[in-house]
Protein backbone atom coordinates (compact mmCIF):
# COMPACT_ATOMS: atom_id res chain seq x y z
CA UNK A 1 0.00 0.00 0.00
CA UNK A 2 1.29 3.37 -0.90
CA UNK A 3 1.16 6.11 1.96
CA UNK A 4 -2.25 7.35 1.09
CA UNK A 5 -4.09 4.01 1.27
CA UNK A 6 -2.38 3.45 4.73
CA UNK A 7 -3.58 6.39 6.53
CA UNK A 8 -6.77 5.48 5.14
CA UNK A 9 -7.00 2.06 6.00
CA UNK A 10 -5.71 3.07 9.28
CA UNK A 11 -8.71 6.03 9.76
CA UNK A 12 -11.15 3.28 8.65
CA UNK A 13 -10.04 1.09 11.03
CA UNK A 14 -9.60 2.90 14.02
CA UNK A 15 -12.71 5.79 13.58
CA UNK A 16 -15.50 2.92 14.60
CA UNK A 17 -14.16 1.96 17.92
CA UNK A 18 -15.90 3.74 20.75
CA UNK A 19 -13.27 5.42 22.82
CA UNK A 20 -13.91 7.75 26.10
CA UNK A 21 -11.32 8.83 28.52
CA UNK A 22 -11.00 5.43 30.11
CA UNK A 23 -11.66 1.52 28.78
CA UNK A 24 -11.98 -0.53 26.34
CA UNK A 25 -12.08 1.02 23.33
CA UNK A 26 -8.81 2.93 24.50
CA UNK A 27 -7.03 -0.18 25.22
CA UNK A 28 -7.83 -1.91 22.09
CA UNK A 29 -7.04 1.61 20.05
CA UNK A 30 -3.54 1.32 21.92
CA UNK A 31 -3.15 -2.13 21.23
CA UNK A 32 -3.86 -1.25 17.37
CA UNK A 33 -0.98 1.39 17.58
CA UNK A 34 1.43 -1.09 18.85
CA UNK A 35 0.60 -3.82 16.41
CA UNK A 36 0.72 -1.57 13.67
CA UNK A 37 3.11 1.46 14.41
CA UNK A 38 4.83 1.18 17.14
CA UNK A 39 5.75 -2.68 18.48
CA UNK A 40 8.54 -1.11 20.88
CA UNK A 41 5.94 1.38 22.26
CA UNK A 42 5.36 0.83 26.43
CA UNK A 43 1.27 0.88 27.15
CA UNK A 44 1.42 2.48 30.57
CA UNK A 45 -1.87 3.12 32.98
CA UNK A 46 -2.52 4.93 36.26
CA UNK A 47 -5.44 4.01 38.36
CA UNK A 48 -9.02 5.68 38.56
CA UNK A 49 -9.02 8.14 41.49
CA UNK A 50 -5.27 9.02 41.12
CA UNK A 51 -4.66 12.61 42.14
CA UNK A 52 -2.72 14.09 39.50
CA UNK A 53 -1.74 17.65 39.95
CA UNK A 54 -5.08 19.67 40.19
CA UNK A 55 -6.72 16.32 38.17
CA UNK A 56 -8.33 13.08 39.76
CA UNK A 57 -8.47 10.54 36.94
CA UNK A 58 -11.89 9.15 36.70
CA UNK A 59 -13.62 5.83 37.16
CA UNK A 60 -13.32 3.61 34.40
CA UNK A 61 -16.24 3.77 31.88
CA UNK A 62 -17.67 1.02 29.47
CA UNK A 63 -20.74 0.87 27.19
CA UNK A 64 -22.59 -2.24 25.79
CA UNK A 65 -25.44 -0.84 24.78
CA UNK A 66 -27.69 2.36 24.67
CA UNK A 67 -31.27 3.25 22.77
CA UNK A 68 -34.21 5.35 22.30
CA UNK A 69 -37.62 3.26 21.37
CA UNK A 70 -39.96 5.14 20.86
CA UNK A 71 -44.26 4.42 21.13
CA UNK A 72 -44.33 2.13 18.20
CA UNK A 73 -41.25 0.19 19.37
CA UNK A 74 -38.83 1.61 16.91
CA UNK A 75 -35.54 2.20 18.30
CA UNK A 76 -34.83 5.49 16.22
CA UNK A 77 -31.70 6.28 18.63
CA UNK A 78 -29.58 3.44 18.65
CA UNK A 79 -26.05 3.05 19.98
CA UNK A 80 -25.27 0.50 17.72
CA UNK A 81 -25.77 2.98 14.55
CA UNK A 82 -23.26 5.89 16.03
CA UNK A 83 -20.97 6.01 19.32
CA UNK A 84 -22.15 9.80 19.22
CA UNK A 85 -26.22 8.94 20.47
CA UNK A 86 -24.97 7.92 23.87
CA UNK A 87 -23.81 10.68 26.37
CA UNK A 88 -20.14 9.84 26.96
CA UNK A 89 -19.52 8.55 30.58
CA UNK A 90 -23.77 8.07 30.95
CA UNK A 91 -24.56 6.06 33.64
CA UNK A 92 -26.92 3.22 33.45
CA UNK A 93 -30.80 3.51 32.57
CA UNK A 94 -34.09 1.55 32.14
CA UNK A 95 -37.08 3.05 32.12
CA UNK A 96 -40.08 4.40 30.34
CA UNK A 97 -40.44 7.71 30.25
CA UNK A 98 -42.81 10.73 28.56
CA UNK A 99 -41.19 13.07 26.17
CA UNK A 100 -40.95 16.09 28.05
CA UNK A 101 -38.49 14.14 30.43
CA UNK A 102 -36.42 12.57 27.61
CA UNK A 103 -36.15 15.74 26.08
CA UNK A 104 -34.20 16.90 29.78
CA UNK A 105 -31.75 14.32 28.46
CA UNK A 106 -31.11 14.94 24.88
CA UNK A 107 -28.87 17.18 23.13
CA UNK A 108 -29.29 18.45 19.35
CA UNK A 109 -28.20 21.11 17.41
CA UNK A 110 -31.06 23.36 15.86
CA UNK A 111 -27.93 25.15 14.00
CA UNK A 112 -27.11 22.29 12.51
CA UNK A 113 -30.12 19.98 12.40
CA UNK A 114 -28.58 16.36 10.62
CA UNK A 115 -25.48 16.34 12.88
CA UNK A 116 -25.52 14.42 15.24
CA UNK A 117 -23.65 16.39 18.85
CA UNK A 118 -21.03 14.97 21.15
CA UNK A 119 -21.37 15.59 24.50
CA UNK A 120 -19.67 13.70 27.76
CA UNK A 121 -20.74 13.75 31.35
CA UNK A 122 -17.39 13.04 33.11
CA UNK A 123 -17.74 14.33 36.02
CA UNK A 124 -21.17 14.22 36.98
CA UNK A 125 -23.08 10.99 36.91
CA UNK A 126 -25.98 12.00 34.86
CA UNK A 127 -27.16 10.51 31.35
CA UNK A 128 -28.23 11.44 28.01
CA UNK A 129 -28.70 10.79 24.61
CA UNK A 130 -27.65 12.74 21.52
CA UNK A 131 -29.62 13.06 18.18
CA UNK A 132 -30.12 15.15 15.19
CA UNK A 133 -32.58 17.73 15.64
CA UNK A 134 -34.50 16.92 12.61
CA UNK A 135 -35.81 13.83 14.26
CA UNK A 136 -36.98 15.54 17.43
CA UNK A 137 -38.99 17.44 15.01
CA UNK A 138 -40.25 14.11 12.82
CA UNK A 139 -43.14 11.70 13.09
CA UNK A 140 -40.79 9.30 14.64
CA UNK A 141 -40.52 10.98 17.67
CA UNK A 142 -43.63 10.04 19.45
CA UNK A 143 -43.71 8.93 23.14
CA UNK A 144 -43.92 7.48 25.87
CA UNK A 145 -40.17 6.22 25.17
CA UNK A 146 -38.50 3.10 25.87
CA UNK A 147 -34.84 4.50 27.51
CA UNK A 148 -31.78 2.22 28.33
CA UNK A 149 -28.08 2.77 28.71
CA UNK A 150 -26.29 -0.42 29.98
CA UNK A 151 -22.91 1.36 30.50
CA UNK A 152 -20.30 0.39 33.64
CA UNK A 153 -18.28 2.89 35.92
CA UNK A 154 -15.48 1.24 37.63
CA UNK A 155 -13.33 2.88 40.25
CA UNK A 156 -10.64 0.32 40.12
CA UNK A 157 -10.25 1.09 36.62
CA UNK A 158 -7.57 2.55 34.86
CA UNK A 159 -6.79 5.30 31.91
CA UNK A 160 -3.77 3.91 29.63
CA UNK A 161 -2.04 5.45 26.93
CA UNK A 162 1.01 4.79 24.64
CA UNK A 163 4.73 5.95 24.49
CA UNK A 164 7.35 5.53 22.06
CA UNK A 165 10.93 7.11 22.24
CA UNK A 166 13.18 7.68 19.09
CA UNK A 167 16.68 8.05 20.32
CA UNK A 168 19.09 11.15 18.29
CA UNK A 169 22.18 12.58 18.87
CA UNK A 170 21.30 14.15 21.77
CA UNK A 171 19.19 13.13 24.96
CA UNK A 172 17.46 16.16 25.04
CA UNK A 173 13.73 15.08 23.87
CA UNK A 174 11.14 16.68 21.34
CA UNK A 175 7.88 15.83 23.07
CA UNK A 176 4.78 14.73 20.29
CA UNK A 177 1.87 14.23 21.95
CA UNK A 178 -1.93 13.23 21.30
CA UNK A 179 -5.20 11.52 22.04
CA UNK A 180 -7.74 9.07 21.51
CA UNK A 181 -10.42 9.72 23.50
CA UNK A 182 -12.94 11.11 21.26
CA UNK A 183 -15.37 8.50 19.46
CA UNK A 184 -15.97 9.13 15.70
CA UNK A 185 -14.59 12.27 15.17
CA UNK A 186 -12.25 12.38 12.39
CA UNK A 187 -11.10 15.94 12.80
CA UNK A 188 -11.40 16.60 16.53
CA UNK A 189 -9.50 13.07 17.11
CA UNK A 190 -7.84 10.82 14.71
CA UNK A 191 -6.39 13.49 12.22
CA UNK A 192 -3.83 14.68 14.97
CA UNK A 193 -3.14 10.45 16.21
CA UNK A 194 -2.75 9.64 12.79
CA UNK A 195 -0.88 12.71 11.77
CA UNK A 196 1.47 11.94 14.50
CA UNK A 197 1.98 8.22 13.89
CA UNK A 198 2.73 8.82 10.30
CA UNK A 199 5.17 11.39 11.63
CA UNK A 200 6.76 9.69 14.46
CA UNK A 201 7.38 6.42 12.30
CA UNK A 202 9.23 8.60 9.42
CA UNK A 203 11.11 10.70 12.06
CA UNK A 204 12.35 6.72 13.48
CA UNK A 205 13.85 6.02 9.97
CA UNK A 206 15.96 9.28 9.74
CA UNK A 207 19.06 10.45 11.74
CA UNK A 208 18.17 13.13 14.08
CA UNK A 209 19.74 16.03 16.26
CA UNK A 210 17.61 15.19 19.29
CA UNK A 211 15.34 12.35 20.08
CA UNK A 212 11.52 12.01 20.12
CA UNK A 213 8.93 10.82 22.49
CA UNK A 214 5.54 10.17 21.07
CA UNK A 215 2.65 9.92 23.61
Amino acid sequence: MNLKQRIEKTLNDLFPINRSLTGCGVRKTLDYIKDNFLPDGDIKSIHSGTTVFDWQVPDEWNINDGYVKNALGEKIINFADNNLHVVSYSTPVEKIIEKDELLKHLHTLPKYPDRIPYRTSYYRKDWGFCCPHNLVESDKFVGPFKVKIESQHNSEGNLNWIECLKRGDKAEEILISTYCCHPNLANDNLSGLIGALFLFEYLKEIKTKYSYRLV
